[in-house]
């Protein structure tokens, strides 16, 4: 029976057993376990003989490579808590049995399902709208994701996710207009009469601003620009009140209207916030 040299060496050991347990596929490997597991768990663990302050230390980078797969370093608040706790248990569910499932085939779905999403809204089926556009961002996480834990990370991939993205949003942002034109027409917000007219510019102001958050942060890598990207006008956060405001159309029609003027004004008031920081910096700097 394998001795521990201390109690922290013991709890990391064990942490380290479950963790690869739950979140990663591979061969037995059952001698390489300390007594009390083996026959218990079937994973692939090889545990280092040596004093317990560097195994700790190991454990930490351990622990940071494998966040790695569940997120990017772009990703913030409402997408990550998405990839960390919605994505990545169906990323490590569908490696395990589908494991040659390709990524690029997962961004096709999660694109697919965006798109119905907005043909759902536009319907006048709100609810099963943001139900699709909720699905599809978990999708969009577990592409990624499977494409890490299956070392099949491409160039063209991240290209093609970027670029379908895209497409769902303006997909969300066209099938919540003709669920407006149909349902809130005529409604006034402060002393202001919704015509078609003004739903369509507002329309084409959510439209804009939430291309805008994501070109203008590739925009900004690629000049090598001091940018600082709108964190809470992210992906995450737009389909979060996507989701809500369909869900609650059974309760109030008008709720889409609530997601169009927000996707109108804070993805675009927050861009322009960030704008202006660089601007400062830049004639700061000068």
């Amino acid at each position: 029976m394998q001795i521990f040299p201390s109690l922290p060496f013991a709890l990391c050991s064990l942490a380290n057993c479950f963790r690869l347990l739950f979140s990663r596929p591979g061969p037995v490997d059952v001698d390489s376990l300390p007594v009390f597991l083996q026959g218990l768990v079937q994973i692939h663990i090889t545990l280092p003989h040596r004093p317990y302050p560097q195994f700790l230390g190991s454990c930490t980078r351990t622990k940071r490579l494998h966040m790695n797969w569940r997120t990017k370093p772009t990703d913030r608040f409402v997408l990550r808590f998405i990839k960390v706790y919605v994505s990545a248990p169906v990323s490590t569910a569908l490696v395990r049995i589908l494991p040659d499932v390709s990524p690029s085939a997962l961004t096709l779905l999660a694109a697919c399902l965006g798109v119905c999403g907005g043909i759902f809204f536009g319907l006048g089926l709100a609810w099963l709208g943001g139900l699709l556009a909720a699905a599809a961002q978990v999708l969009d996480g577990v592409d990624g994701q499977v494409a890490r834990l299956t070392s099949r990370e491409s160039m063209l991939g991240a290209f093609l996710d970027s670029v379908l993205d895209r497409y769902m949003d303006f997909s969300l942002i066209f099938g919540i207009l003709l669920h407006c034109l149909r349902f809130s027409q005529g409604v006034s917000i402060g002393g202001i009469v919704l015509s078609s007219s003004w739903l369509i510019v507002i329309a084409g102001l959510a439209a804009a601003g939430s291309s805008q958050v994501s070109y203008a942060t590739a925009r900004a890598t690629t000049l090598a620009l001091d940018y600082q990207r709108p964190e809470y006008a992210g992906k995450g956060s737009r389909t979060a009140v996507i989701l809500v405001c369909g869900l609650l159309t059974p309760v109030w029609v008008h709720s889409p209207l609530v997601a169009l003027v927000y996707l109108a004004l804070h993805p675009n008031i927050a861009v322009l916030l960030s704008l202006l920081r660089l601007y400062g910096k830049e004639v700061g700097g000068h």
